[in-house]
């Protein structure tokens, strides 16, 4: 799975403790790296702004928010890719 540069950025902005020399697996356990609630509603944030779409509460949770893959499928899901 590829995602765009603008994602990977995001991403690493939110959870810094993601490794920087090596390519970010679409499988890592986010919360491994410390994705935790307060970084998940900054990472909500921006990435609602820089595609312009919106995820709903009901979309929201540390589960569906658990790797890259599973949030790029749902950018793409809401982008309607």
């Amino acid at each position: 799975m590829k995602w765009d540069e603008r994602f990977e950025r995001c991403l690493r902005r939110y959870i810094p403790t993601l490794p920087r020399a090596t390519e970010i697996s679409p499988d890592a356990n986010l919360r491994s790296f410390g994705l935790d609630s307060i970084s998940l509603i900054g990472l909500i944030t921006a990435l609602e702004d820089m595609y312009a779409i919106r995820i709903p509460d009901e979309e929201v949770s540390l589960r569906s928010f658990a790797t890259p893959s599973g949030i790029w499928t749902l950018v793409q899901e809401r982008r309607g890719v």
